[in-house]
C-alpha cells in the first residue's frame, strides 16, 4: 500500500528536542511520506534545524507568524498533499515502524480511523524508549456506536498516535480552533470521529510521547487552560447518542476537571477572569447531576470538598 502520508509538525522553540524527532521520522520503515514542518514564529534555532533537513525532498519548510499550534496545523492541513494525514509533536519520537503499522490497518479497514498505542517518558527514561512490544499485534476495533468511546479508552483522545484520512477533513472542512488551548486535539477527534464508520487500533507502541513540565496542563498560572470546558460543552450540547460506558466516563472527567479548575483558581485570584470563572464552575459542577458509581461518587466528593489538600498531592505525583 504505497499512499502518500503527510506528517504535520507544528513547531515553537523547539531547538532541545526537534532534531530528535526529525531523525526519528527518517529511520521510518514506510518511506512514502512528506514531512511538513510549520515553524511558528520561532525565535531560538529550530529553524536552522529543520532547513538541514531539506536536503531530502520529502521535507518541506514553512514559516508562519507566530500564532499558535492550532493555527500551524490547520496551516499544515492546507499544505499536505498526502492520501493521508498525521501530526507529530515536535518533542516526541517515533518508533520506525510508526507509519508502517498506521497505514497497513487501513488496508482492510477503509473507512476506519487508524490508531496505535503509546508510551510517555521524560529526559530521565529517554533511554528506554527504544524497548519495542515483542509480542505479536493484536488489533481492537470499535464499530459505529462506540467509536467515540476511542477518547476514553487506552488509545486517549490525543491526535498524534493516529491516522486520518485527508479526504474526510478537507471535505468537512475539520479544523483546529483557534479559540482552545486545552484538549483541541480531543475536540478535532470528535468531530473526525463522526464522519468514519469506526476504529481500528493496534496494541504496539509506535508512539513515544514526552513528557515536560512547562506544558499549560502543569502551569498553574495559565488561563488558557480553562478553556477545556469549551470542549466539553461542545460535546455535551452536541446531542449524539453515545454509549453509556462513553457517557460515564465523559461526565466523570468532566466533573473531575472542574473540580481541577476550582483548585487552579486558587493561583489566578488576581485575574479579571477570577470571579467569572469561579461562579462558572461552581454552576457546573451543582449542574451535572450524573449518575456515577460509588467509587468515583467518593473521588470526585474528596476533588471538590477537600481540593487543595487532594490537586497539591497530585501535582507534586505529576511533576515526577
Amino acid at each position: 500500500m504505497n499512499k502518500l502520508i503527510s506528517i504535520v509538525i507544528p513547531i515553537y522553540n523547539s531547538e532541545k528536542y526537534l532534531k530528535k524527532t526529525l531523525d526519528s521520522i527518517l529511520k521510518q520503515d514506510y518511506p512514502y511520506f512528506e514531512v511538513i514542518m510549520v515553524n511558528d514564529g520561532s525565535t531560538d534555532n529550530s529553524e536552522s534545524i529543520c532547513k538541514k533537513k531539506l536536503a531530502d525532498k520529502r521535507f518541506k519548510y514553512h514559516y508562519i507568524k507566530n500564532s499558535g499550534v492550532s493555527n500551524a496545523r490547520n496551516y499544515g492541513i492546507k499544505k499536505a498533499k498526502g492520501d493521508y494525514i498525521c501530526f507529530v509533536d515536535s518533542d516526541d519520537i517515533l518508533s520506525k515502524k510508526y507509519l508502517k503499522t498506521l497505514i497497513e490497518l487501513y488496508s482492510t479497514n477503509n473507512n476506519f480511523l487508524a490508531c496505535c498505542m503509546y508510551d510517555t517518558f521524560s529526559s530521565k527514561s529517554e533511554n528506554m524508549i527504544h524497548k519495542e512490544n515483542s509480542g505479536e499485534l493484536t488489533e481492537k476495533k470499535m464499530s459505529n456506536n462506540t467509536k467515540y468511546e476511542i477518547i476514553y479508552s487506552e488509545f486517549g483522545g490525543y491526535i498524534w498516535n493516529k491516522l486520518f484520512d485527508i479526504k474526510i477533513i478537507k471535505k468537512y472542512k475539520i479544523k483546529f480552533s483557534n479559540k482552545i488551548f486545552m484538549c483541541e486535539d480531543m475536540l478535532f477527534l470528535y468531530k473526525y470521529l463522526s464522519y468514519v464508520d469506526g476504529v481500528i487500533g493496534t496494541n504496539s507502541n509506535c508512539y513515544h510521547y514526552r513528557l515536560l513540565n512547562d506544558s499549560i496542563c502543569h502551569k498553574l498560572k495559565n488561563l488558557k487552560w480553562f478553556t477545556i470546558f469549551e470542549v466539553y460543552d461542545y460535546i455535551f450540547n452536541d446531542n449524539k447518542i453515545f454509549t453509556k460506558k462513553f457517557t460515564d466516563n465523559l461526565n466523570y472527567v468532566y466533573k473531575y476537571k472542574l473540580c481541577e479548575g476550582k483548585f487552579r483558581l486558587k493561583f489566578n485570584k488576581d485575574s479579571t477572569k477570577y470571579k467569572e470563572y469561579k461562579k462558572k464552575i461552581k454552576q457546573k459542577y451543582r449542574d451535572n447531576n450524573t449518575k456515577l458509581c460509588v467509587s468515583k461518587k467518593i473521588k470526585l466528593f474528596i476533588y471538590w470538598n477537600f481540593n487543595y489538600i487532594a490537586f497539591t498531592l497530585k501535582f507534586k505525583e505529576w511533576r515526577k
